[in-house]
């Protein structure tokens, strides 16, 4: 995957690396090279290359491209596995085991702060705010019960994750992963 940033070089999303070299090849194509609204390679990848008749291009790790598409709120809305998981750094937050990321969806599981059977539906409980890593040990041994019933209470507050981690939580290369470090400041980095 490719990471593409808006015009400030904000990142913004992930497109297919053949996008991304289609992307740039019509830039160059149209004769747009280093020109404002182009689209511009930023990081690449010299080991990898794509070549045809016309073009001989190093595979694109970071590009810049100036007409982005911003998230819809719908889609920061719904909690997803992937990214609780990173938020949280791969470890349960009551007893502090940490699973190696490729494992995490095997060892991990998703635990309500407040037990989901105190709203009125699973969905209404199942939020950013609510929700916490924990491994399948504490997850269970907790249960139905509030953090002051069983004692256990998460090592971090439970919050909305930054629009970054909810967006390449887990899918970035070390280049791309330091790329949006050196964007954002190391407190970003823990989390992709």
């Amino acid at each position: 995957m490719t990471l593409t940033c808006d015009a400030a070089a904000k990142p913004v999303g992930l497109v297919p690396v053949r996008e991304a070299v289609a992307r740039v090849a019509s830039a160059l194509q149209d004769g747009l090279r280093g020109e404002a609204g182009a689209v511009q390679i930023l990081l690449e990848d010299p080991e990898r290359r794509f070549r045809s008749q016309h073009l001989d291009l190093a595979a694109p790790l970071v590009i810049l491209e100036p007409s982005y598409i911003e998230l819809k709120p719908r889609e920061t809305e719904r909690v997803s596995r992937r990214v609780l998981f990173a938020r949280d750094g791969y470890g349960c937050q009551y007893c502090g085991y940490e699973a190696p990321p490729g494992r995490a969806a095997r060892e991990l599981t998703v635990d309500h702060v407040k037990p989901a059977h105190l709203f009125a539906s699973r969905a209404a409980a199942t939020s950013w705010e609510n929700t916490t890593t924990a491994c399948f040990a504490c997850n269970q041994r907790k249960g139905g019960l509030l953090p002051v019933q069983s004692k256990m209470y998460p090592a971090t507050t439970p919050k909305r994750p930054h629009f970054v981690q909810l967006r390449f939580a887990g899918r970035l290369n070390e280049a791309q992963r330091r790329y949006v470090i050196d964007y954002y400041g190391e407190e970003i980095g823990g989390s992709l």
